[in-house]
């Protein structure tokens, strides 16, 4: 089938939380003024589109044929797409103060860096999971607690 799209906006298919789907058909833009905005196909969480079609999205501003976040564009997909694949990207989240620079892509590293040069972060040993802990660990470190007499003062 074809699924024609006009006006701003609008979208072909929609596919989201690890749908398939599959395009024989053709998905394109027809002749309007207001031809803004307009995706053939988006692909998100997981979803994937597999397109042995055409996606044919022109004509018109801030356009996409295929937009995908945190979905695919399936690679052995023999149709064809104008108006090209877009993929989010992560913004990037990366702050720095007083010469120190902290990279957290959002996949569970980071990396930090202190006048432009890596370095390690201290580890601390949590492994104590109490409140009156005999000894806590900071690097190199070893505090007694018992021994400096802060292990008996109150808990707040």
């Amino acid at each position: 089938g074809n699924i024609e799209l006009s006006g701003k906006n609008t979208t072909g298919m929609y596919l989201d939380n690890n749908a398939i789907g599959e395009n024989y058909g053709t998905i394109k833009t027809v002749p309007n003024p207001t031809n803004s905005g307009i995706i053939g196909v988006v692909a998100l969480n997981g979803a994937v589109i597999k397109n042995y079609g055409t996606i044919e999205i022109k004509d018109g501003t801030n356009l996409n044929g295929v937009y995908l976040a945190k979905g695919q564009y399936d690679k052995a997909s023999t149709g064809t797409v104008v108006g090209g694949i877009k993929e989010k990207k992560q913004s990037d989240t990366s702050k720095k103060v007083s010469g120190i620079e902290i990279k957290a892509p959002g996949d569970g590293t980071a990396t930090i860096k202190r006048n432009g040069k890596v370095v390690t972060p201290t580890y601390i040993d949590t492994t104590v999971a109490s409140a009156k802990a005999p000894k806590v660990r900071v690097g190199n470190t070893e505090l007694d607690l018992r021994a400096s007499s802060l292990g008996s003062l109150p808990s707040i």
